[in-house]
């Protein structure tokens, strides 16, 4: 191409500061911010952008794409007051220059070529020959089109929001795994125990519900046995065992039948006790239901109490006694509360779910996984079609922003519809109404066929799947035994004689206890449609995620990752809690005197139908071999001798069991408590020492070199020309280089040889008394005029003065400045406001007429000069303000303030060690304040009478106190930032109290 190219980009003027703008060219295809041949960048002061090829620079035949762009794009995010849109005029054309050859009659370019300076009206010509020349110039054919900007980011360029899916998906797998596990050993505690000990022909049968507390520690390992209270006799000991399942483990339910000769009328009272055997006999009951399985009657014994000799009062037996009406609010709510918090709180209750539940582990790591993903598909929606400008910080610190927050907590809400319905379907669905680990419909002849040698019918009712309780006391009592074959002539019954009993017994229990609690569920084939829904919600949430996710400039990536995190924070500690609260406090209070509310109507377990009867007794008489008759005769006489001299353990075993207890508790509290404050100590000492360094002492010692201690020293100044003097040369000279070395002028950045950056101008400010601001004495009003005192609030000058009155007084609203203490006094952060230029002559001229037109005169009380310096290398930010104190009383009194801080904290691999160190130390503080208040709540006013917790109480209020001072910090920060942002770095932005507040932290 023998042609120059030219290029004018004309924009129109605008009064708000612009943008920096970015133009970019490739050959064949469209260019982006990451693929281009060439790259032009004009500040956002430009209007006019020129751009000039010389003839020959397109070599290749084909198309060039030209792109403008905004040249800040992929850093921040834009500020509320700057300009979104740049309105320009394109001008593209071709150039040359010609001459005429007389020898071939024709116009050439040989030895002549276009100027850069050429314009659309005017083509400047170079030729290297005298002859006669003319210009040319051709428009091009131009086709502008338009793209969203966010198409240009790539999985490549900016992964986060698919890593972080990626991440997810990876700790779910893992989770599924252990969930699965936890779900197939809970699959072993469902069903009813039939004890081996049970007669075939035993005529009453008991449905005995144990339920183990939700305390740490509750489930035990020692063998429980009971005996049965009534008014018409008691039972034999009956050990509550299982050779195939574990039982009493923490938050279970363990359902047991026992059956006796003959009933025991109402059943007042349980003896309950362990064998303190076993790595952990320890054992919280919470409460136990008996239920006559003839007539329907059921009995609540409320315990909440443990079976330990190291905890409580030392027993390991008790005497419970049942509860006929309701136990107040307190115990309801208590129970109740947490009954809820571990079934219903959906992210801890995979780890905590009750073991009856049919609402399995894996289903609940599923549910959470589909809201997680919801969270970020609404938040990734959000943020890919709302492109609002927003405020952002320049050097690195992650900022919160308002925005983050309210997008967080709104989708936690918008979340809920959508997942609510599959939850409530999982946990709504029936089990298999026929499980082979449950129940076995028979028939009242074939019970009949089987046990035909006994002649007799044995009485079953279906098993009741519902909540109970129990309370204690002490004693124990045996059965005297019996001729077991003379109840059996006295109790017979025909099939269908038995089976109509049975029938009108269980439709009149069941009016009574679950009318009230009565709960709507769906057959078993919707969970398939649950999963079928929660598989959908799963895909198409991770698709639009990864595919909105994967055009998120760094900004979007960060805010989404906070919304995100706001989410989780809102649906875990605040939605979830708040609801269960909610519920549990109605209920509480509805039920507060009705004991059935310990009934677990409320829970999705399997009520059988009539006639049913539990498949393990079955299968106990049914599968037994007559020729091994004598055998299993001859094992159940030795069972039932040993059962009838069980007792608990004797107080010697139990004084020698609890003095070894009381040892390894000791011993496991001090090992706990020395590991507790190992760690603890191990991360006060990274959080205070892991980053220290010596670069502030160097810095303020640099700064005050260049600034205190100079030739005329700052802290020698004793009077107003002295002050003068030190502006004029020192402080110019610390501030502003004479020249470059290529001969150019400095402009604002770069001071004390280039090591520091001035953020913003030199700011001079002073403060100023009024007339009269003091009282003259009686003796003295002929020889003294006027009183001008020392500075208060109520003698502070705001009137105007200076030539023409010019010198104005700026409040608040038009300076951010803060309160400086001196020796004579605390000064604010208002006054009279002079910023210096960013030149030095223009400085100096300045400094000059303040010094002729008497800027500082007898009113002046402090004149401070305060400006910001930032070290890139150390990415310490050093707050200077060199104070001139002038008292009532006469004298200068000068006072440098010069302090260095930290005002980006994370940044590095190690900053953000320290910040998981900073939040693990967080949760020790709440660890030790939870464990400190559950030992105030059991000790009571003992508590308080040992010295030790005093100190946990100090050691937590000041650790927590920290914790305040390090979250106004960081909003502080915040506030700091976006002001630099504001003023784009070219006006002071006062840090003098972020330097306090950080000395006043560490100490």
């Amino acid at each position: 191409m023998e042609q120059s190219f030219h290029l004018l980009i004309e924009l129109i003027p605008i009064i708000q500061r612009g943008f920096p703008i970015k133009l970019l060219m490739r050959y064949g295809e469209p260019p982006t911010p990451y693929d281009f041949i060439l790259e032009r960048l004009y500040d956002e002061d430009a209007n006019l952008m020129t751009l000039f090829f010389k003839a020959g620079y397109f070599n290749s035949t084909g198309t060039y794409y030209l792109g403008l762009m905004d040249g800040e794009f992929g850093e921040y995010r834009y500020r509320p007051d700057s300009v979104t849109v740049r309105h320009y005029t394109l001008k593209l054309w071709w150039g040359e220059c010609l001459y005429w050859s007389k020898e071939s009659e024709n116009w050439l370019n040989d030895g002549c070529d276009t100027m850069e300076s050429s314009t659309f009206d005017v083509t400047h010509c170079r030729c290297s020959h005298l002859t006669n020349f003319a210009g040319g110039f051709s428009q091009t054919e131009q086709e502008l089109s338009f793209a969203d900007i966010d198409q240009f980011n790539s999985v490549e360029v900016n992964p986060v929001v698919y890593s972080f899916v990626v991440f997810v998906v990876g700790i779910y797998l893992i989770l599924l795994i252990v969930c699965y596990l936890g779900d197939v050993h809970d699959d072993k505690k469902r069903g009813v125990v039939y004890l081996q000990d049970n007669q075939q022909s035993d005529q009453q049968c008991y449905e005995i519900t144990v339920e183990t507390g939700f305390r740490s520690g509750a489930g035990t390992t020692a063998k429980v046995s009971l005996v049965l209270h009534g008014e018409l006799g008691h039972s034999e000991t009956r050990e509550l065992t299982d050779e195939k399942r574990p039982l009493f483990e923490r938050n279970s339910r363990d359902k047991f039948i026992v059956s006796v000769p003959e009933t025991l009328g109402t059943i007042y009272k349980l003896q309950v006790w362990h064998n303190n055997a076993g790595s952990s006999p320890s054992w919280f009951l919470s409460r136990i239901s008996v239920r006559d399985l003839i007539n329907g009657q059921k009995w609540y014994f409320i315990c909440e109490k443990w079976f330990a000799v190291e905890e409580d009062d030392g027993k390991v037996e008790r005497d419970i006694y049942p509860q006929d009406y309701g136990v107040g609010f307190q115990k309801v709510f208590y129970a109740k509360g947490s009954q809820y918090f571990a079934d219903y709180h959906l992210w801890s209750s995979v780890f905590t779910k009750p073991s009856h539940s049919r609402f399995t582990r894996v289903q609940r790591l599923t549910c959470c996984l589909a809201i997680l993903l919801t969270f970020m598909c609404i938040i990734g929606t959000w943020y890919r079609f709302n492109d609002r400008p927003e405020w952002s910080t320049h050097l690195g610190i992650i900022d919160v922003s308002i925005e983050s927050l309210v997008v967080g907590i709104v989708t936690a809400l918008m979340a809920l519809p959508v997942n609510g319905p599959i939850v409530m379907l999982f946990r709504r669905s029936k089990s298999m109404v026929n499980s082979s680990k449950e129940s076995l419909h028979i028939d009242p002849a074939i019970i009949s066929d089987v046990h035909s040698t006994q002649e007799q019918t044995h009485i079953a009712t279906p098993i009741l799947s519902q909540y109970d309780s129990a309370s204690c006391s002490s004693g124990f009592g045996d059965l005297n035994s019996e001729d077991r074959n003379r109840l059996v002539a006295d109790n017979k019954l025909s099939g269908t004689d038995t089976n109509s009993v049975v029938s009108t017994v269980y439709d009149k229990h069941h009016s009574l206890d679950h009318k009230k609690f009565k709960k709507i569920y769906v057959p078993h084939w919707c969970r398939y449609i649950a999963w079928f829904l929660v598989s959908q919600v799963i895909f198409w949430a991770a698709f639009f995620v990864i595919f909105f996710g994967i055009r998120f400039c760094k900004s979007k990536s960060v805010m989404w990752i906070q919304s995100l995190y706001f989410s989780i924070l809102q649906c875990v500690f605040v939605t979830q809690p708040l609801v269960i609260l909610t519920v549990t406090l109605i209920r509480s209070f509805q039920y507060r005197n009705d004991i059935r509310v310990f009934d677990h109507a409320d829970d999705n377990t399997e009520l059988l139908e009539p006639g049913d009867l539990p498949k393990s007794r079955l299968d106990y008489y049914a599968d037994e071999d007559d020729d091994d008759d004598l055998s299993k005769g001859i094992a159940a006489r030795q069972r039932s001798r040993y059962l009838r001299f069980a007792r608990p353990p004797q107080k010697k075993e139990l004084q020698k069991a609890k003095e070894r207890m009381m040892k390894e508790k000791t011993m496991y509290s001090i090992l706990k408590g020395c590991l507790f404050y190992c760690i603890l100590f191990t991360c006060v000492m990274l959080m205070c020492y892991g980053k220290f360094h010596n670069h502030h002492i160097l810095l303020n010692n640099a700064v005050k070199n260049t600034f205190v201690r100079t030739p005329h020293a700052f802290t020698s100044i004793q009077s107003i020309p002295d002050f003068w003097a030190w502006c004029e040369n020192d402080l110019m000279d610390g501030l502003y280089w004479d020249s470059w070395y290529s001969g150019g002028h400095q402009e604002n950045r770069s001071i004390m040889g280039g090591s520091h950056i001035l953020l913003g101008k030199v700011s001079v400010r002073q403060l100023r008394v009024s007339d009269d601001s003091c009282s003259i004495l009686p003796g003295m009003n002929g020889i003294v005029n006027d009183c001008r005192g020392t500075f208060s609030d109520s003698s502070n000058s705001k009137m105007p003065y200076g030539p023409n009155e010019t010198w104005m007084y700026q409040d608040t609203s038009h300076i951010v400045r803060y309160c400086k203490w001196g020796r004579f006094g605390y000064y604010d952060g208002e006054g009279f406001v002079t910023n210096l230029n960013s030149t030095r002559m223009a400085a100096a001229e300045q400094l000059s007429q303040l010094k002729e037109d008497n800027w500082i005169d007898v009113h002046t009380r402090l004149v401070i000069v305060e400006f910001t310096l930032y070290n890139p290398p150390t990415n310490l930010f050093t707050s200077v303000a060199l104070v001139l104190e002038l008292p009532g009383t006469g004298g200068i009194y000068p006072l440098p303030m010069i302090s260095s801080i930290m005002l980006y904290r994370y940044e590095t691999f190690f900053d953000y060690f320290i910040m998981v160190l900073e939040l693990m130390f967080l949760a020790l503080v709440v660890y030790s304040a939870k464990c400190e208040v559950g030992m105030a709540i059991k000790e009571k006013k003992d508590h308080f009478l040992r010295i030790w917790a005093y100190i946990e109480i100090i050691f937590i209020l000041s650790s927590l106190t920290f914790f305040a001072c390090y979250v106004y910090r960081c909003v502080y920060v915040n506030q700091i930032s976006e002001r630099l942002q504001a003023t784009y770095h070219e006006e002071f932005v006062d840090m003098s109290f972020l330097a306090l507040w950080d000395q006043v932290r560490k100490l």
